[in-house]
């Protein structure tokens, strides 16, 4: 149902705790296909991600390039684009779930959809950094 798609450079420190939070959500059939498109790394991110089963695309660096060459080869009829240090956690397979499942049905109309932006570091900064990345997102 979902391609996921993960540009990456130079990811192989991030990308594996990336891949096995997708795993759960494979298993169960939400996510299709995982995509990553990679700008040049030099590390080993592409044995990670094809020892994941994931499809690699290498090509030139740009997250904006990467994310479009992966969008371009996915196969699943909804995207989710990931950062290759993002690690969704609670709830996230229902929330996806519920959300695809409404615009399917027409309850809801057709849109993109967000995840809250948080940090797992401690005090006050990534607090307010993630503060002002909300500030950024609203609507």
């Amino acid at each position: 149902m979902i391609s996921v798609v993960i540009p990456t450079l130079n990811s192989e420190r991030t990308l594996p705790e990336t891949l096995s939070a997708l795993i759960p959500a494979a298993v169960d059939g939400l996510v299709r296909e995982v995509i990553i498109a990679d700008g040049g790394s030099t590390d080993g991110t592409q044995k990670i991600a094809e020892g994941c089963g994931a499809e690699f695309l290498a090509g030139a660096a740009g997250r904006g390039v990467q994310l479009a060459k992966g969008a371009a080869r996915a196969r699943g009829p909804w995207l989710l684009f990931l950062h290759s240090d993002t690690v969704p956690q609670g709830d996230w397979m229902r929330e996806v779930s519920d959300f695809v499942r409404a615009v399917d049905q027409e309850r809801r109309p057709i849109a993109a959809a967000a995840f809250r932006f948080k940090l797992d570091d401690r005090g006050a900064k990534p607090r307010v950094l993630e503060g002002l990345v909300a500030l950024r997102c609203r609507t």
